[in-house]
């Protein structure tokens, strides 16, 4: 449980169900102060992942929140058991350095006692699935974004060429519009086609859409 209570907190008593994380404070005392805090860390050479609580204690609408946990055991005997965990509202996914992954409905299963994955696509389950792995790609500074070399669309076929890293898996991702982190999934029928040593070109055949979104992950296999 996290409270609040000042001036600032329209309508004062209710309770609400947004996910915060304690570094989500630093954000929300600046604003309370009339801080400026895209200002304030212009030239910040560090990442703040803080969000400021102020629409919520203003009663206002707010944006899709994530809160994100990491831990690495530093004995060998429980490195298996280390990983990340990234929640929304209703899901949370963990992620275990070896692999292993665990996906809960918290909205219906608080105590998460039952594993969902694996998943049926097309569900709420499964946006929720895919928008958790997309921002916890987001949390990571060990691999460096795809590198583009060039992209186009001939008839319903569109290609993306990226930089080959040996080392990595791609996979090819796309959305009929963006703003919406449930409208994400990864193409399943995409090809993957290796272009010499230093290219890998990424192919959707079936881009039929009006207007289609896409993004390229790098994973370690």
């Amino acid at each position: 449980p996290f409270f609040i209570c000042g001036p600032a907190v329209v309508n004062p008593g209710r309770t609400n169900t947004t996910p915060v994380h304690l570094v989500d404070v630093f954000s929300t005392i600046l604003e309370l102060a009339g801080i400026n805090v895209a200002a304030t860390l212009a030239n910040s050479t560090n990442a703040v992942d803080s969000k400021s609580l102020l629409p919520v204690l203003q009663n206002q609408p707010d944006v899709a929140r994530y809160t994100f946990s990491e831990y690495y055991s530093t004995n060998a005997t429980f490195t298996t058991n280390s990983g990340r965990a990234i929640r929304n509202a209703d899901y949370k996914l963990i992620r275990q350095t070896n692999g292993t992954e665990f996906f809960f409905n918290l909205a219906a299963d608080p105590y998460e006692g039952a594993n969902l994955l694996p998943l049926a696509t097309g569900t709420v389950a499964w946006s929720n699935y895919n928008a958790l792995v997309l921002r916890l790609a987001d949390f990571q500074s060990v691999l460096a974004a795809p590198t583009m070399l060039s992209n186009g669309l001939s008839n319903v076929v569109f290609n993306v060429s990226v930089t080959r890293n040996p080392s990595l898996n791609y996979a090819l991702w796309r959305a009929p519009l963006l703003g919406n982190d449930l409208a994400w999934a990864p193409v399943t029928n995409a090809t993957i086609i290796t272009n010499g040593t230093t290219s890998v070109i990424l192919r959707d055949s079936n881009a039929v859409s009006a207007a289609l979104y896409y993004r390229v992950m790098a994973t370690t296999p």
